[in-house]
C-alpha cells in the first residue's frame, strides 16, 4: 500500500496533470487516508473528486462535455489510438467511471444488497483512477 500512494503522490507532484484534475485526486488521496474514509459522507466526496478528475482529464485531451466522457473517450481515442489500445484503455477508463459512480453512490449500492467492503476497495478504485489519469495525460500530450 505504501508504494502506491508513494507512486500517486509522485505522478500528482511530477505536474502532469491539469490543475483541475491534480486539485480532485489530491483531495481523494487525502480522504482515503482520513480516520472516515469508510463512512458514507466520505466515500461519496472521494467518489465525487474521482469521477470529476477522470471527467476532467477526458475533456483536457478531448474537449467536449465532462457528463459526456464516454462519447468524448470513444471520439477522441478514435483520432489518436491503434484499436487494441483504444480498446483496452477505453474499456479501463470506464470502469474507472463505473467504479467512481459505485462510490458517489454507495448509499443506493448499499440499499441494493452491494455495500462497501471495506477501506481497501476505496483504496483500489482511488489507485486506480490515479493510474489511469495518467494514461489520459499520456494519450493528451500524444495529440
Amino acid at each position: 500500500m505504501a508504494a502506491m500512494e508513494r507512486n500517486a503522490r509522485r505522478l500528482l507532484d511530477d505536474g502532469a496533470f491539469p490543475a483541475d484534475v491534480t486539485h480532485h485526486l489530491t483531495e481523494a488521496l487525502e480522504l482515503v487516508w482520513s480516520d472516515g474514509s469508510t463512512t458514507t459522507p466520505i466515500v461519496i466526496e472521494i467518489g465525487q473528486h474521482l469521477r470529476s478528475a477522470v471527467q476532467q482529464a477526458i475533456v483536457a485531451g478531448a474537449g467536449g462535455n465532462p457528463e459526456r466522457a464516454t462519447e468524448n473517450i470513444d471520439r477522441w481515442f478514435d483520432q489518436v489510438l491503434g484499436e487494441r489500445e483504444r480498446e483496452l484503455l477505453a474499456a479501463t477508463v470506464k470502469w474507472c467511471l463505473r467504479c467512481a459512480n459505485r462510490l458517489t453512490h454507495i448509499a443506493d449500492e448499499t440499499a441494493l444488497g452491494r455495500p462497501l467492503r471495506g477501506r481497501d476497495e476505496v483504496r483500489r478504485i482511488t489507485f486506480l483512477v490515479v493510474t489511469v489519469c495518467s494514461e489520459l495525460a499520456a494519450v493528451d500530450r500524444l495529440s
